[in-house]
């Protein structure tokens, strides 16, 4: 029997870092104290960091034919990951992401999309052979940064399999609160979930009312991102709220500067689940029986759980 696999699909792309950024004014010119690039992109970050978690890890995207191509695929290919099931867009530049990280201030990105929206049939084709051709139990990761066609198609693909779908809601305003259920899992930022529900969430108890309530539309789990650097994991409308960890120093920008201690943190139990929760800054999981299958829904949720950089992932230790 094959092991079940991890299928992320969705953005790849170059991530361009401009860090200790002067405020920004009207026009002229801004000085900033660091600039570097990486790869990134929603699901190229899930892939690595399942890929260095050792589960294995199928990647489903698009990119340019240029030189940022390059830079989006560079980290994935020196951890030797596999790239065959990434198109090529022919008429479109690899996706780009801008980040410009103030000093003591929240960080502001600017993107691009290009090749992530530009999948042609072929591509398409290769999504629904990848997830047809999947091993039983393995799980589909998607967000919302690629063609609604192209996710159409792998939702269908893994409900005929039976394959579990994790998704990062990133438009909401594309989503139907009918479409839900389909989800076993879904992890809106505090923005998002506003959007999703058409309410405003500002307190940690609208929170866990905003994640009960799309718990309540047929998702299995719900993590809500808070915008304090906390969260809100919701199981079958039994709710934790999580608040920032302790133990992780981070700065505004949602980077893990140290935080390699798996130690207990500040959750607070709404009801009792059965579960002994953990965080560790923006990442958590939860201590419970592994389910068959590739891993386990809140091992799951902690792949989707926050967009990571490369350094993240190589700070950060979960051993």
């Amino acid at each position: 029997m094959r092991q079940p696999v991890l299928i992320s699909i969705g953005s790849i792309n170059a991530d361009l870092e401009f860090r200790d950024v002067s405020p920004l004014g009207k026009g002229g010119t801004v000085r900033a104290g660091s600039f570097t690039q990486s790869s990134g992109g929603k699901a190229a970050n899930v892939a690595l960091f399942s890929h260095r978690l050792d589960v294995p890890t199928w990647l489903i995207g698009c990119v340019g034919r240029d030189h940022y191509a390059d830079i989006a695929l560079e980290t994935l290919r020196a951890e030797g990951m596999d790239l065959s099931a990434i198109s090529i867009a022919e008429n479109a530049p690899t996706g780009i992401a801008v980040v410009a990280v103030p000093k003591g201030g929240e960080k502001t990105m600017l993107n691009a999309s290009n090749a992530n929206m530009a999948w042609d049939e072929k591509a398409t084709d290769l999504v629904q052979h990848k997830i047809a051709t999947a091993p039983d139990g393995s799980i589909l990761v998607a967000d919302f940064e690629i063609p609604g066609n192209v996710l159409d198609a792998a939702f269908a693909g893994a409900e005929r399999r039976a394959l579990r779908i994790f998704v990062d809601p990133t438009f909401p305003e594309e989503i139907e609160l009918s479409q839900l259920k389909r989800f076993d899992t879904i992890t809106p930022n505090q923005g998002e979930a506003n959007a999703l529900l058409n309410r405003e969430i500002k307190t940690d108890e609208e929170a866990i009312a905003a994640a009960t309530q799309l718990s309540g539309n047929g998702v299995n789990a719900v993590c809500l991102k808070l915008s304090n650097g906390g969260c809100v994991l919701c199981e079958n409308c039994i709710a934790h709220c999580g608040s920032r960890c302790r133990y992780g120093r981070q700065d505004r920008s949602g980077r893990c500067i140290y935080g390699r201690s798996r130690r207990r943190s500040a959750w607070r139990p709404l009801a009792s689940g059965g579960r002994s929760p953990w965080c560790c800054g923006r990442l958590f999981f939860c201590r419970q029986k592994r389910r068959s299958g590739v891993l386990s829904i809140t091992r799951g949720i902690l792949l989707l759980s926050c967009s990571l950089s490369r350094s993240n992932l190589k700070e950060i230790s979960l051993s």
